[in-house]
């Protein structure tokens, strides 16, 4: 079996690093004072690694490379 990668760029994560991201399914439900409760939790064999969540939370897409 083949180690996991990242869902975006296809590099190798480790799934059992804090810092890799997990995907869940489950039931939203907004939260007290703006949060939200996701209720049901359900994991999902796809990770990302932290340089493309943190790309894509910032609005750029992870195949765009930087001009300079």
């Amino acid at each position: 079996m083949s180690p996991p990668v990242c869902s975006f760029c296809g590099r190798e994560v480790n799934p059992a690093s804090r810092w890799t991201y997990t995907k869940i399914v489950g039931w939203h439900r907004p939260g007290k004072a703006g949060g939200s409760d996701i209720s049901l939790r359900q994991k999902v064999d796809e990770y990302a690694c932290p340089g493309c969540i943190e790309s894509l939370k910032a609005g750029v897409a992870v195949e765009q490379e930087a001009i300079f």
